[in-house]
């Protein structure tokens, strides 16, 4: 048997400690959890419509769990956040789209947070790429890949540490993935979170290609990142692999499980590989044909005591209607996420727009209707959302925010902007701070 698990975010526990609750049924839909006394809610989901709570226990001892009794209508706090669920998180260049690669925002976080642990300021960092660092808590935002890669140039000039992969690994925990990451670490064996990782990685990286080859002793994983632009920074490919080997040694509670080899494309920094082996505790080798890990089979076989595959498999349906919900896309949410990286560039036309899905102009327009919307609406009520949430932030002036929406001046902002509200941007920022 793989060794009992211990951690400093999730008390010890002898079952799976999750609760799934539907509260458009008024009843409480799965639960697994014998001994626990306080819950509180770690992330909100969403299934149809349905809502669903994913909760982690904070304490133990309790010989039942109440049903809960509360109609739909009464969770409207949480149901208004479905709008950042169904389109972009306000505020910045936050993407979600089907057509551009994107990440989740939880690869960030870990960046930024190793970057802040290490006394470095962050926020002019995350300003100059557009990120915005309340939303990066959320974990279910998704960031373009082109801004993931230039973080992690920006973060390797400003920090002037070539192993920031390796250390953000250790601020990778299983909400970091989201659904996915629960799915793993409810897996009953590593070889089985490893199949769900490889199974719903565009959920949480749409760039990633990566593959599983299973011989007579040994499994092995390869990774490699596809993009249109810019190539992936090394450092991305050190997190994935030394995140893999985080989770898989908090899932097994075996602090000193490591692969058999690790393998990268790229060189070593500063031709110098002992940091990556005392990290992954295995012969590391640069410079070679595949990024890839080999793990012993048996140990990758062993049954992981706390296991639940009965709840893992309802987080992997939850995971399979995400991953159908983003790739049967509207056309709308699509447009909205091109307009959002363009529109810094100036007001895009529709034509831009349509170049960058791959479309004729005559085929968006054929579409959006079909939809029941045109172009010039899209553009309009995206402007106006994104509007209230640069005005709300003091670091940004009237002339940026008017850059940032593609208005060719303050002028032409505020004459929008008059249009949407009745009042100017400057009369409302009053008001709202």
């Amino acid at each position: 048997m793989i060794g009992s698990r211990t951690n400093a975010w999730l008390p010890e526990m002898k079952i799976r400690p999750f609760v799934i609750v539907n509260l458009s049924s008024r009843l409480m839909l799965f639960c697994v959890i014998k001994e626990v006394s306080i819950l509180r809610i770690a992330n909100v989901e969403y299934l149809g419509n349905r809502v669903i709570f994913i909760s982690f226990p904070i304490c133990n001892n309790l010989s039942e769990v109440s049903l809960i009794n509360r109609e739909r209508n009464r969770t409207a706090d949480i149901i208004s956040c479905q709008h950042e669920k169904r389109g972009l998180c306000k505020g910045k260049k936050v993407l979600n789209s089907v057509n551009m690669k994107t990440s989740l925002s939880g690869w960030v976080l870990a960046i930024v947070r190793t970057l802040e642990e290490e006394s470095y300021n962050c926020e002019k960092l995350l300003r100059d790429l557009q990120i915005d660092r309340q939303q990066l808590e959320k974990l279910d935002c998704r960031i373009d890949q082109e801004q993931v890669t230039q973080l992690w140039i920006k973060a390797n000039e400003f920090a002037g540490d070539n192993y920031l992969g390796l250390k953000a690994a250790k601020h990778m925990k299983p909400a970091n993935l989201h659904v996915v990451g629960h799915a793993m670490s409810c897996s009953g064996s590593l070889k089985l979170a490893l199949k769900r990782f490889i199974r719903f990685r565009h959920l949480f990286a749409e760039a990633a290609v990566m593959s599983f080859t299973e011989e007579d002793q040994t499994i092995a994983y390869t990774l490699d990142v596809e993009t249109k632009g810019q190539p992936p920074a090394y450092q991305a490919y050190d997190l994935c692999l030394a995140s893999i080997v985080t989770l898989f040694r908090w899932i097994s509670g075996d602090e000193h499980f490591a692969p058999l080899s690790v393998s990268f494309k790229h060189a070593a920094p500063n031709n110098e590989g002992s940091v990556y082996q005392h990290f992954f505790q295995c012969p590391v080798r640069f410079d070679q044909e595949t990024t890839s890990m080999v793990f012993d089979r048996k140990i990758m076989e062993l049954p992981v005591p706390v296991a639940n595959e009965d709840l893992a498999a309802v987080l992997d349906e939850l995971a399979m209607k995400y991953l159908h919900s983003r790739k049967e896309g509207s056309l709308k949410s699509d447009v909205r996420s091109a307009l959002i990286t363009l529109l810094p560039k100036g007001e895009p036309t529709r034509a831009a727009v349509a170049n960058a899905l791959n479309m004729s102009d005559r085929t968006l327009h054929r579409r959006l209707q079909k939809e029941n919307t045109t172009y010039q609406e899209v553009l309009d009520l995206l402007r106006e959302e994104l509007s209230y949430g640069y005005l709300k932030r003091e670091d940004l002036s009237l002339e940026e925010t008017a850059y940032l929406l593609g208005f060719s001046d303050v002028s032409a902002f505020s004459r929008a902007f008059k249009r949407w509200t009745g009042n100017s941007p400057g009369l409302w920022r009053e008001g709202t701070n």
